[in-house]
């Protein structure tokens, strides 16, 4: 790796392997390749004179290894990435050079292949997500009544349990990972649209026969098994960018929620991180044991969370049928936005894994609070039998507590059980 230059944090320290994979140059312009060969064979499919020998020796050259030496000097000539990419293709395959790109923009390239990459990104966030809600599942059922403090405006309340809990953190990856599974279904590739989404040099191209460029765009859908959009300008909608990114932002608020819980309930010694033998708390102060990996789910959260602004700020200034000043902009944000979101689940599985509940300190915090805990049982009950709402709470606040303090957590440990049960296995 290279020290002498800046890279990122996202290079090597954050994020996971197949994330890196799929935001590669390689991978990136392997599908670009892709792209060129599945229209060529789709305009063959349609009658366009492409001969099969032509389609044999774009498939043929996809194998091939990308000559990045001639794609940057092509780029320095052309200062276009994408021409350049396709010049270095057309070396790979001489005979039917002539015949890639034919009727499409660079967008054809550049937009079906970042929903590519979208679609497959966001396949492997699912996987992550429903890993982390079969952990937390597991880690509800196990403590749904272990009796700990609950905490409203951080002021000790009426008690809860763990499990119920972890619930809140599991229910909110429910919403998430619904959401997800809700966009992956939304957005659609671009197709082949020309110039300004009117398809008028696939008209030309198919003599004037517009049932075939509608063709087309089915075929291209076909294959990669993603519908094509029917309206778009040059490019398709910038809103898919900004929906996708709105996903990641709401992941990252729900890990970022569950590991500021479990950090504050380390201040409390109720539950803490796994702490390694070699491991280092503090500098200073050898005795502490920092959450520092549901801190780096805070921070990186945080950064995922800003970080969306991007797309919807880029969907809401899109002029007339396109703009360019949406691709120097997303080829850093989006990357970024999914390789800090594997992370950030990537920590949070960690964290799952190694993560201590002090039993025995939720308990006695939960005795010593039992008291204060059911005065509004005890206010109930003297309802009931007659007495005035309002004078009972003035009464209580002012009370040392109750003389009939019982610890309760059948209604959360009910809770915990249907939630579970009933609506995710």
């Amino acid at each position: 790796m290279d020290r002498q230059n800046y890279t990122s944090p996202f290079t090597e320290r954050y994020g996971t392997d197949d994330m890196r994979m799929i935001f590669s140059d390689r991978y990136r312009h392997g599908v670009w390749r892709e792209l060129w060969y599945v229209l060529a064979l789709s305009q063959h499919r349609l009658g366009v004179n492409i001969t099969k020998e032509q389609i044999e020796e774009i498939e043929q050259a996809m194998c091939e290894d990308i000559n990045y030496d001639n794609a940057i000097k092509y780029e320095s000539e052309t200062h276009h990435d994408i021409v350049a990419h396709l010049r270095e293709f057309g070396d790979h395959c001489p005979t039917a050079k002539g015949i890639l790109h034919l009727g499409a923009t660079s967008c054809y390239i550049s937009d079906n292949a970042d929903i590519i990459l979208m679609h497959k990104a966001m396949g492997y966030i699912n996987n992550q997500l429903t890993d982390i809600i079969d952990k937390l599942s597991d880690l509800a059922i196990k403590h749904y009544d272990t009796p700990i403090v609950g905490r409203t405006h951080l002021q000790k309340a009426q008690l809860t349990t763990i499990g119920k809990r972890i619930a809140m953190w599991l229910n909110d990856f429910c919403i998430d990972r619904s959401m997800l599974t809700d966009i992956v279904n939304t957005i659609r590739l671009l197709g082949c649209k020309g110039a300004t989404g009117s398809q008028s040099s696939l008209y030309t191209l198919f003599d004037k026969d517009y049932r075939k460029a509608l063709k087309l765009d089915y075929l291209i859908g076909e294959y990669y098994g993603i519908n094509c959009v029917q309206i778009a300008g040059q490019t398709y909608t910038r809103k898919y960018d900004s929906m996708v990114a709105n996903i990641l932002s709401q992941i990252a608020q729900s890990a970022s929620k569950m590991a500021t819980d479990i950090r504050l309930m380390s201040a409390f010694g109720e539950m803490h991180e796994g702490f390694g033998r070699k491991q280092i708390g503090s500098s200073a102060m050898p005795y502490k044991r920092n959450p520092i990996t549901c801190e780096k789910v805070c921070g990186i959260s945080r950064y995922v969370i800003c970080n969306s602004q991007n797309m919807a700020i880029t969907a809401s200034t899109q002029w007339l049928e396109r703009t360019l000043d949406d691709s120097s902009n997303k080829r850093i944000a989006m990357a970024e936005l999914f390789l800090g979101i594997s992370e950030v689940l990537k920590c949070l599985e960690s964290i799952m894994d190694k993560l201590v509940v002090c039993t025995d300190v939720c308990i006695k915090n939960a005795i010593e609070h039992c008291n204060m805990a059911s005065l509004e049982d005890d206010i109930i009950r003297d309802v009931m039998a007659g007495g005035d709402r309002q004078e009972g709470h003035k009464n209580a606040i002012f009370s040392n507590g109750s003389e009939n303090a019982h610890i309760n957590t059948g209604f959360a440990k009910h809770q915990v059980i249907k939630f579970i049960k009933g609506e995710l296995l």
